[in-house]
This record gives C-alpha cells, structure tokens and sequence, in this order.
C-alpha cells in the first residue's frame, strides 16, 4: 500500500462547499485516511502517484482557484496541481515536485 499526503487549498467562493466535498469524497474512497488537520489528509491506498492525482484533480477541484499537493511520503516524489503562488519555492524545497500549473486558455 502507498501512502501519500494531500494537502490541499480552496478558495472561498459561491462554489467553495462544493469543491470541498467533492474532494473530500474523492479522498475518503482511499483505503486508509487520518484527516484530523485542516486541509491535510495522509491516506493510503493501493494507486499510484498519478492515479491517485487524476482521480482527485477530476472532482470538482478549480485549477485557476483552488491548490492541491499530494506527496509520496515512501519516495522523494510529488504533484502540485491549480494556481500556485510560489512554484520556485516549492520547487526548491522539494526538487521532485511537478508543479502542473493551471492553463490560461482552459477557463474555469
């Protein structure tokens, strides 16, 4: 089994309950969840990196309003989704990190 951490942003808007429970959802349908912080979740299921980000970017998640990071806590891996403010920073304290930033051309 994978662990990863999800730690994630949302933006408050009319569509913030929304997108919140739509990736809490997503999140709690992994194997094993602690999600006793604010906005940070460690689960552990049985999907890879990948499998486990496009199940959760496939929510209702706003790339141009909301953050999500999720981190491989076994390896020195991870995805950074939406608008990120700081990609230089984040890349800085985690190298491995792939900071899939929000397309301009996509809208909402």
């Amino acid at each position: 089994m994978n662990v990863f951490a999800i730690s994630f942003s949302i933006k408050f808007d009319t569509t913030y309950d929304e997108r919140y429970d739509s990736l809490m959802s997503a999140i709690r349908m992994c194997d094993r969840l602690w999600d006793e912080t604010t906005s940070f979740c460690l689960v552990g299921t049985n999907e890879t990196l990948g499998m486990l980000e496009h199940r959760l970017y496939m929510t209702q998640f706003s790339p141009h309003r909301d953050k999500l990071l999720i981190m491989d806590v076994g390896f020195d891996r991870a995805v950074a989704r939406g608008n990120i403010s700081y990609p230089a920073t984040l890349k800085g304290l985690m190298p491995n990190c792939d900071v899939k930033q929000a397309n301009a051309l996509a809208g909402y």
